[in-house]
């Protein structure tokens, strides 16, 4: 299966070896480095769940069945997450361009989830500019 990212609603970028993803509708935004960053860049590349999986068993040492397993679960919690969906229709790439480590060690792909920016995000800085600035919230009434 192939998986693509809402760009509506996510904007992603990769800087060297860590991804940075971040859902606008909700706020968060999600961090992984090394193999996840792989995964995360070959998903947006059009990389079918079984076409990453024979990349990393040709380009890592670990389990067959481990990576598959890992892979797939990190899929799963990437679709729940809201960040991914299925493409099926999506054409496979020519080459995938993820960097070349021979013999690396299998290590399970994951990801941090942060919160922590939801009130900045929710502001609008075209309508919601004052003399004060932006970011700058309204106080809430105590009411």
């Amino acid at each position: 299966m192939r998986y693509e990212a809402d760009a509506a609603r996510i904007s992603h970028e990769r800087l060297n070896d860590e991804v940075i993803i971040i859902n606008v509708e909700t706020g968060a935004y999600y961090s992984g480095s090394g193999i996840f960053a792989d995964l995360w860049s070959a998903l947006m590349e059009g990389a079918s769940d079984l076409e990453i999986v024979q990349h990393f068993e040709g380009s890592h040492s670990g389990e067959a069945n481990s990576i598959r397993a890992d892979v797939r679960d990190v899929i799963g919690q990437l679709i729940a997450k809201g960040l991914l969906s299925e493409a099926p229709e999506r054409s496979s790439p020519a080459a995938l361009s993820l960097p070349d480590v021979p013999g690396a060690s299998w290590s399970t792909p994951s990801f941090a989830e942060y919160t922590d920016m939801w009130d900045l995000i929710q502001l609008d800085p075209i309508h919601e500019v004052s003399e004060a600035g932006w970011p700058f919230a309204p106080p809430k009434d105590a009411g």
